[in-house]
């Protein structure tokens, strides 16, 4: 267009309407704009507004794509508005809400450029917040999608008047029962969200996603009209005939090719003839070919260079798309959308973009092993072993292969018509096989090989079980009778009626094969009461009815059989356990308890009330411990591995997979039924089915970090990483003095020590990583060898009123004062003497200084040269004290009250002032003061020695990142919910961020590295040395012997490595889930896959 802009086009919106799944409505306009082809007798023509139409749109700006990390928000929105021919606003309660929307409007607008908005309508009804009209059609005020600037006409000096103003509007809402609801940006989506939550037929189905399809393109060649100047009459037409012009275009040119073919041979004959003449004409050529060739060249490198540019948009939506992926646990999904951004055999060729933390989580978290798609629902599912999994549907059984995906090996079933399975029970010794068909009877399918056996009867069965000992089958009747079938007979030994099991219970055939027992749930007067009943297996006689309560909200089976004839009955007041033989009471308590795992060591109860299900107690039985199990939101279900070394509890739809043995959390798994789940005998992995989804998939519920409990009592508190993560300090049980050095990769205790005091702060360690020091509350100073294991003494308590360490390299450096006067600067070392295993300590130098300056000092700083002393008191502004000349720099009143903050480095003091001001000092340039102007107090400044970058953390939870030298802002602050902690690693490499878990960044481009959830761990190092992540996590364990309450800590370590990433994801995605499906590929704007590209990446056919 004839005015010079950097974008076509720029899109306000609030970025919480760019986050859900498919409404994704900012990445969805930008792509669909940029990608849009202009029809081709439109492009150079001149539109209304005197402007050249161009042959794309592009670029468009979108803040997350388009400003670098470190960006200065504020200038580069308003240059990019300055520079701006259309703005779009993406209008929704949302964006009403939003000041930045609301300030971008307003500027755009006081440029004088009103009439080129465009409102986009996504959610809400506009003018509803002052149209009482709208009231009277079913909206609030709060319904208001058009933000404030957007509702009023600005004048020509761009000052807002109180004129309602007409913006041009592209309406991308859904109408559905007569009134607008916030739409989909993909064709799939609408339909899922049709299918879940409105009665249509599939014919109206496709109705109303075809009519939704054709007002969405409508309205995108709303916006493409106006960001363009034409009428939209006359680009719709021009869109039917593009795409018609297209069509013929690819025929003519295939009639063309076809021509020439034809005319080769003549070609070729003629050119004999001609050859002569031609000579001397392609000598003339000859220079002109190669001006040719030089243009052509340069065409080939901006079309590539345009190409690459498209690709690099494309990749960053699709990894963005993939950190969303992330955001919901379906790993194996965002490690597809990012292979497809980066180049090779998913993404092709294209530029490598530089932010890959999607892909590394998604690599790291991933644990799903296999996907099993059947034609079938499924009935019931079964771990055979460590590699193989019976799947039984309603008309077939399989054996999967869940580590190799081989061939499925289906066991015969004789079914007729319409018959079906409804139950299932696999032997213990995983040998046979009952099913219950519909039709009645029962089927035993042997799974070594031998021949199937038939138990006719004219009875449909609900359930079935095999015996411990595979003598008997226990069928459940539709006629509420109860049937044994004997193997050595092969036949029923008896049929007796019994009660009627309730909805959801599942009866169960105790360890002995005595009793069978389950829940049943009776009425009255619309009073419910549930019931446990037991009957002896060898009679079929009901033996025990008592109360017991299972209200819905906790799906499993409370009461269980114990060995030795008793049953252990979950009731409102707590659990009892009674005598099956004569009924008696044999114990009671009103504990919460939940259930047993199967091996009876293990008691699961609430910690708090059963209806406050989000804290839980798990019990040791042999070791008379118990753990705190903590997680998010309410426990729904839970289901112990039958060697009761795994817990797994559900918490909103999330799979918790707890250690029974530490109690700690080992994994969170998103699977794809959070009802019909089975963990493996040995708990290490988990399959998960939809019974009408016709799918099942298994994870592996391994950690994807290293958990290393340390096997001593430690107290629960104070444990402490080295730097480099090669140690750990841990507190020991009952003495809050002694500590316990370990090895952090091992958990080997190195030794023991005592404090000689009381500690004020953390352990402090020197650069070498072999002395710890640390303070006393008394003022004492102490460092620990830890070569020789001795304990020196730095500092005495009458020099030491106040007490500063620093890092001198590879010495300790202690200054100490007296309170307030600071007539004295004692400087301490740690000195290596020529004998390794004699450390001494070395006093290097005293400095005496006389306090003529009549004030209070209330802090001080002293140059890493020991030649200048910074002064801070609340009287006075800051003093400079040269201790060589005792000549003193008065500073500007401005620094009064201003305070020394605690982490300065060699370089440089930060001060933090009350007019929120941060102020730097740079110990080479004493007289240079540096100021930068922030919206709230500075409480900590976080440097490294190898960045370029501070971070200032300020009062209001804000994070800015600063240019140390120029002390200019890089990018906008980011606001947290609670003050973030900011700190690198020791060697500079990283820096991490802590707000509910832990954010990575790379320190060299302060790109994101990785994200670990809080419940993994806290406190992160990383070793260079080792290339691992290092945090501790603890849990804190009751001991009922003594009645102690001690902690069982852990070390964990996680290894996070960039090389051959791309090839290392594709070895790992899920067996049959190895590539995005053609609908999914649609709605990420990828083209469908051929035949070879579909074998080459091994798409599943099933």
């Amino acid at each position: 267009m004839n005015r010079s802009t950097d974008y076509l086009a720029f899109i306000s919106y609030r970025h919480a309407d760019n986050k859900l799944s498919g409404r994704q409505w900012a990445t969805w306009l930008h792509q669909a704009l940029e990608t849009y082809q202009i029809p081709a007798d439109l492009v150079g023509q001149t539109n209304d507004r005197g402007e050249t139409i161009p042959s794309q749109i592009f670029p468009v700006f979108r803040d997350e794509d388009e400003l670098p990390a470190d960006a200065d928000l504020a200038n580069s929105i308003t240059k990019a508005l300055d520079n701006t021919g259309t703005l779009i606003v993406l209008c929704s309660p949302n964006a009403v809400a939003s000041t930045y929307v609301a300030d971008e409007i307003d500027y755009f607008k006081s440029l004088g450029r009103s009439d080129r908005i465009i409102a986009a309508l996504i959610d809400g009804e506009p003018n509803c917040s002052w149209d009482s009209s709208k009231a009277e059609l079913g909206f609030a005020a709060s319904d208001e999608c058009f933000p404030l600037p957007l509702q009023f006409a600005y004048d020509d000096q761009g000052q807002r008047t109180e004129q309602r103003a007409e913006p041009i509007a592209a309406d991308f809402r859904l109408n559905l029962n007569g009134k607008p609801q916030q739409g989909w940006t993909s064709t799939e989506a609408l339909k899922q969200h049709l299918r879940e939550s409105e009665s249509f037929t599939k014919e109206q189905l496709e109705e109303v996603a075809k009519k939704y399809d054709e007002q969405q393109h409508l309205m995108l060649l709303k916006i493409v009209a106006g960001i363009l100047g034409v009428p939209l009459g006359a680009l719709t037409q021009r869109d039917k005939e593009y795409q018609l012009a297209l069509a013929r275009q690819k025929a003519k040119r295939l009639r063309q090719w076809l021509s020439a073919v034809a005319m080769l041979a003549v070609v070729a004959v003629a050119a004999g003839i001609f050859a002569y003449f031609k000579q001397q004409e392609a000598i003339k050529n000859e220079h002109r070919a190669q001006q040719q060739t030089v243009i052509a060249q340069e065409n080939e490198r901006l079309a590539k260079e345009q190409r690459d540019q498209s690709l690099i948009g494309q990749s960053r939506f699709l990894l963005d798309q993939a950190k969303q992926a992330n955001e919901s646990q379906r790993y194996n999904h965002a490690l597809l959308l990012g292979l497809n951004a980066l180049p090779g055999d998913y993404g092709g060729e294209r530029p490598l973009v530089d932010d890959l933390s999607a892909m590394r989580e998604a690599y790291f978290w991933h644990r799903k092993k296999a996907q099993f798609n059947y034609s079938e629902n499924i009935v019931e599912q079964y771990f055979l072993s460590d590699t193989n999994l019976l799947v039984v549907t309603e008309r077939q059984v399989f054996i999967e292969n869940f580590k190799t995906a081989a061939e499925s090996k289906a066991l015969k079933v004789s079914l007729t018509g319409a018959e079906k399975i409804l139950a299932a029970s696999l032997s213990s010794d995983k040998e046979w096989l009952a099913v219950a068909t519909s039709y009645g009877g029962i089927q035993l399918l042997n799974l070594s090989g031998k021949d199937s056996i038939v138990v006719p009867a004219k009875v449909g069965f609900k359930h079935v079980i095999v015996s411990e000992d595979v003598s008997s089958i226990f069928a459940f009747g539709a006629d509420n009778q109860l049937y044994r079938w004997s193997f050595e007979n092969r036949s029923f030994d008896y049929q007796v009626a019994i009660d009627e099991l309730s909805f959801s219970a599942m009866p169960v055939l105790s360890k002995d094969s005595k009793y069978i027992y389950y829940e049943t749930v009776t009425s009255n007067n619309d009073q419910y009461q549930a019931n446990v009943v037991v009957y002896e297996s060898n009679t079929g006689r009901q033996i025990f009815k008592h109360p017991s309560m299972n209200n819905g909200a906790i799906t499993g089976f409370h009461s269980r059989v114990l060995p030795n004839d008793t049953i252990m009955v979950y009731q409102p007041t707590g659990f009892s356990v009674f005598n099956l033989k004569d009924g008696a009471l044999v114990n009671k308590n009103e504990q919460q308890f939940v259930s047993l795992s199967p091996n009876l060591e293990h008691f699961l109860f609430f910690a708090i009330e059963p209806n406050q299900r989000t804290e839980l107690g798990l019990f040791h039985q042999p070791s008379q411990n118990m753990v705190m199990l903590k997680a998010l939101g309410e426990m729904s279900r839970f289901q112990f591995s039958n060697d009761g070394s795994k817990l797994i509890t559900v918490h909103f739809g999330t799979l918790f997979v707890w250690n029974t043995q530490t109690g700690l959390l080992e994994n969170k798994l998103k699977v794809i039924s959070d009802t019909n789940f089975l963990l493996s005998d040995d708990g290490n992995f988990v399959s998960s089915y939809s019974k009408y989804g016709k799918k099942l998939g298994v994870w592996s519920t391994k950690a994807s970090h290293n958990i290393l409990p340390l096997d001593k009592d430690y107290e629960n508190y104070g444990s402490q990483l080295s730097e480099n993560g090669q140690y750990a300090i841990v507190g020991l049980l009952g003495d809050r003095s002694r500590y316990d050095l370990v090895n952090a990769s091992t958990g080997e205790s190195l030794f023991e020590f005592t404090l000689k005091c009381r500690r004020d702060g953390e352990f402090v360690w020197n650069s070498a990583f072999d002395r710890i020091s640390y303070r006393c509350w008394e003022g004492d100073g102490y460092v620990i060898d830890i070569p020789t294991q001795q304990h020196l003494a730095l500092v005495s308590e009458e020099d030491s009123m106040r007490i500063k360490s620093k890092f001198n390299q590879k010495e300790f450096l202690y200054l100490t004062s007296k309170w307030q006067e600071l007539d004295k600067l004692k400087i301490v070392t740690v000195k290596q003497t020529a004998e390794p295993s004699s450390p001494v300590l070395e006093v290097k130098s005293d400095i005496a200084w006389e306090n003529t300056l009549e004030l209070d000092v209330d802090d001080y700083e002293l140059s890493p040269d020991h030649t200048q002393l910074l002064i801070q008191s609340d009287q006075l502004p800051l003093k400079l004290v040269n201790l060589s000349s005792n000549k003193v720099l008065d500073y500007p009143k401005n620094t009064q009250g201003c305070e020394i903050l605690k982490e300065n480095d060699r370089d440089y003091v930060w001060l933090a002032c009350r007019s929120n001001q941060l102020l730097k000092l740079s110990w080479s340039k004493p007289g240079e003061l540096q100021i930068i102007d922030l919206d709230s107090r500075v409480r900590k400044v976080v440097t490294h020695s190898l960045s370029k970058v501070a971070f200032a953390v300020s009062e209001n939870k804000r994070l800015y990142s600063l240019n140390v030298e120029t002390m200019e802002k890089l990018g906008t602050p980011t606001t947290y919910e609670s003050s973030p902690d900011v700190y690198f690693s020791n060697d500079g490499a990283f820096y991490f961020i802590e707000q509910l878990g832990t954010a990575i960044y790379k320190t060299h481009d302060r790109q994101p590295f990785f994200r670990i959830p809080s419940d993994v761990g806290n406190g992160i190092v990383y070793s260079r040395e080792l290339n691992n992540f290092f945090m501790m996590k603890s849990q804190a364990l009751h001991r009922f012997v003594d009645g102690k309450v001690f902690s069982r800590p852990a070390i964990v370590s996680l290894t996070i490595k960039d090389d051959d990433l791309i090839e290392k994801t594709k070895a790992i995605l899920t067996l049959n889930e190895r590539c995005l499906s053609d609908e999914q590929r649609a709605n990420y704007y990828l083209f469908p896959l051929d035949e070879e590209a579909r074998i080459r990446r091994q798409c599943a056919k099933r």
